[in-house]
């Protein structure tokens, strides 16, 4: 896994974002920082995570996005005591055939991935192409397959998150298998908003996700 300083400024707030599968800082340029730290963690082949500090911040808010959002649950330990967690569009279930991406869908992605298949995805996801790769093919492609092995191992625990936001015009991740997901968790905060697997668009800054 990889990690990457937006914003270090030494603020008194921390925003952690677990970015989506084969994404970059660039889905989340335009958002603006105000007095938010932003780290954000990327690229799932692996799952490890740097000895980082968050001790030093007030206030620990965590986004989690697509993918991000089951990787989040693998560092509970050090998420667990964030002030605020947000979900977007995304479960603990990320392939599943009620709770996430269907099964057959997503074997199939990966099993005929290629650079075709890729600008499909981005049209899916209605994301402009260069907000996307900036890794090769096999690169994805290697994601893509470590992310299904990994939900192969029953997570221990669950992250709760505080409020889950879900596209309801998502064609990646179901806007019907996300709220199956979350309406089982009692999660607190289900907020339905109008738009596709990509939900920045919508956003000029930090703050407004956190809200």
């Amino acid at each position: 896994m990889n990690f990457l300083w937006l914003n270090k400024k030494n603020n008194k707030n921390l925003i952690v974002f677990f970015n989506g599968w084969g994404m970059n800082k660039a889905i989340v340029s335009h958002l603006g920082y105000k007095d938010n730290d932003i780290l954000m963690f990327y690229d799932y082949r692996k799952i490890d995570i740097e000895n980082i500090d968050f001790s030093q911040y007030k206030n620990r808010f965590l986004i989690a996005w697509s993918m991000g959002v089951y990787m989040s649950n693998w560092f509970y330990d050090k998420l667990k005591n964030f002030n605020k967690k947000i979900a977007l569009n995304g479960t603990f279930f990320p392939i599943n055939n009620t709770c996430g991406i269907a099964e057959k869908i997503y074997d199939l992605t990966v099993n005929n991935f290629n650079e075709i298949s890729c600008n499909k995805f981005i049209q899916r996801m209605f994301i402009k192409k260069d907000f996307y790769f900036d890794r090769t093919t096999k690169e994805l492609k290697d994601e893509l397959v470590a992310i299904k092995q990994y939900t192969h191992k029953p997570l221990q625990k669950t992250l709760k998150y505080d409020k889950v936001i879900i596209s309801l015009q998502d064609k990646i991740i179901p806007a019907k298998n996300q709220i199956n997901f979350w309406k089982k968790t009692k999660t607190v905060n289900i907020e339905n908003i109008d738009c596709g697997h990509y939900p920045f668009a919508i956003f000029d800054n930090w703050n407004q996700i956190i809200k």
